[in-house]
């Protein structure tokens, strides 16, 4: 009988497991600028071009789905200090002043992101039309309770 509690409460705990994503920032010109969450973090171009691209506003996104830059983001998109995300999915924002810990819109943590600027520098270059842009930077590797289908 305990033997079978402690299965049941593993299999119950399993459903809060994190998911990894990753972000890249898209785009070297502002008309295509703009993020693309990914499964992984060396996509193919396949890949990168069946995930929907975020354009990122300065503007408030609790309304719209979009992602919103504050913090300096805003003057530099690969380096934002904090981010405001919205897919009509998910609404969350990400705090480089609280480690870049996820949190929803009632505050609650959902995870943590972690800046790979510096430390595993990826990119790409994929002919894609204009709109869509062609070249794009890893800016995050995350672990969260959200997963890619959040976003695309």
């Amino acid at each position: 009988m305990q033997l079978r509690n402690i299965f049941l409460a593993l299999a119950l705990g399993a459903s809060s497991v994190l998911a990894d994503f990753w972000i890249f920032y898209e785009g070297m010109s502002e008309e295509v600028a703009g993020y693309r969450f990914l499964h992984r973090e060396d996509p193919t171009c396949h890949e990168i071009s069946q995930a929907d691209h975020w354009p990122f506003w300065t503007d408030d996104v609790s309304q719209e789905t979009g992602i919103r830059l504050f913090d300096r983001g805003e003057q530099n998109p690969q380096k934002p200090g904090g981010m405001e995300v919205n897919t009509g999915r998910v609404h969350f924002t990400l705090y480089e002043s609280r480690n870049w810990g996820i949190f929803d819109l009632d505050d609650r943590p959902h995870g943590h992101c972690y800046s790979r600027l510096d430390t595993r520098p990826k990119s790409w270059n994929c002919p894609m039309d204009k709109w869509k842009g062609k070249e794009g930077q890893l800016i995050f590797y995350c672990a969260s309770d959200y997963d890619v289908t959040h976003f695309n």
